[in-house]
């Protein structure tokens, strides 16, 4: 039989926090102090390796009575995703722990994020900004950067920015399966501001029509909860119904962050697939021209062009084409979707054609379609060539002239 997973934990100050699990550190680290060292904490550190390892996990510190009750059916969720029986959990006998009254939201900057914020302003007392998810621990350029700007927003909204950083990504079987870590993840750093922090929002990313098995679903995140509560927000509000919300709100415009790749090292690079889409909604809105942290304009040719992976994708592309037909605005950009739309499915056949199918042609055929096909991949990246006649409105917005595994919104980004 395997040997336990082994977590334990020391405060090695009234700020941080090193937990050490199969004898790696990992430290969590904030800016204000009441940082605890919980066994809720532990077991979300240690919980799903254990399951995928088929271990025990073997914690130093009690659980919250509260969470030593859910313990079972979260196992039992996460054990049906990944094909996974239930593993025992050892450690002391569980204990009460009082919540302390402060509510909190975690905070990357994005929609999700901006969202939750802005909804729930009055019953918070602060935002969590975690630099350590999104974005890598040691990458100090990007993160100060957005950590930056999340303080200029939090000061804006009148809420206290609690400042973490962590190495908890460099701990592998949580940092190489972080679609279904990153809940865990969320619920380690909220365990550990239990001190302070008695309630903490985490922001959805998907819709309750969209649901599939992930880190953070409105299932499990609630039965996280112990030294603190948590809550799954958001999940009844599309992506698009969200940014409509945040398209007047002149806080967001200024700070607002969904970029996860970063190329060339901007804050939002304004070419990848998160920031295309959101830059879409922001145009279909008639707000993009106000959200400075997008400095590109909107490449119209790479919306025609660029291919529709998956179904999300999709029928997001319709909401937006829906809503422009509504309103007969921006007849460009209704016109690149409408395109996308048609183009995809035969796109996504040619792009992917097996090498089989090559083999039937003669060599000279066979070299051209291969070149079409290096030249169909390349421009869902850059976009078509410019002699398209879309270029020719590629602007931020209308009326302006001539614009890794999946991550929450700032979280996996929140």
């Amino acid at each position: 039989m395997s040997s336990a997973l082994v977590v334990t934990a020391r405060e090695v100050s009234e700020r941080s926090v090193v937990y050490t699990v199969e004898g790696q550190d990992v430290t969590v680290t904030a800016s204000r102090g009441g940082a605890r060292a919980v066994g809720d904490a532990e077991v979300a550190l240690g919980l799903v390796p254990a399951l995928r390892a088929g271990r025990a996990v073997q914690i130093d510190r009690p659980l919250t009575t509260g969470f030593s009750d859910r313990l079972q059916q979260l196992q039992e969720i996460f054990g049906s995703w990944l094909d996974r029986h239930p593993v025992h959990v050892e450690g002391p006998a569980p204990e009460p722990l009082p919540h302390c009254n402060g509510v909190g939201a975690f905070f990357s900057g994005g929609v999700d994020s901006f969202y939750t914020a802005l909804t729930h302003l009055d019953e918070l007392d602060a935002l969590i900004f975690v630099h350590g998810f999104d974005i890598p621990v040691d990458d100090n350029d990007l993160g100060e950067e957005a950590l930056r700007h999340a303080r200029a927003a939090a000061a804006a909204l009148g809420k206290e920015l609690i400042e973490v950083r962590t190495d908890l990504r460099n701990y592998r079987p949580v940092g190489n399966d972080w679609g279904f870590t990153h809940g865990a993840a969320m619920a380690l750093v909220a365990h550990t501001l239990s001190g302070h922090l008695g309630k903490v929002y985490i922001p959805a990313t998907y819709t309750y029509r969209d649901m599939f098995p992930w880190g953070s679903h409105p299932m499990t995140d609630p039965l996280w909860s112990g030294a603190t509560t948590m809550v799954h927000d958001g999940a009844h509000v599309t992506r698009l119904d969200k940014l409509a919300y945040l398209a007047d709100q002149p806080i967001p415009a200024e700070h607002l962050r969904v970029c996860w790749e970063n190329r060339g090292g901007r804050f939002n690079c304004c070419e990848c697939e998160k920031c295309t889409r959101t830059m879409i909604a922001l145009r279909s809105l008639g707000a993009l021209n106000r959200f400075r942290t997008f400095d590109r304009p909107l490449n119209l040719n790479k919306v025609r062009f660029g291919v529709l992976r998956d179904t999300a994708q999709k029928t997001f592309t319709r909401q937006v084409l829906r809503q422009l037909d509504e309103r007969g605005t921006d007849p460009d950009l209704a016109d690149a979707l409408r395109w996308r739309l048609r183009i995809g499915p035969v796109r996504n056949a040619v792009v992917n054609t097996p090498e089989r199918l090559y083999r039937r042609l003669d060599p000279q055929r066979q070299q051209k379609a291969k070149a079409m096909v290096r030249r169909l991949r390349q421009s869902s990246d850059s976009g078509a060539p410019s002699t398209d006649p879309v270029s020719a409105s590629s602007d931020r917005s209308p009326g302006r002239g001539s614009g890794r595994r999946p991550h929450r919104d700032g979280q996996a980004i929140v």
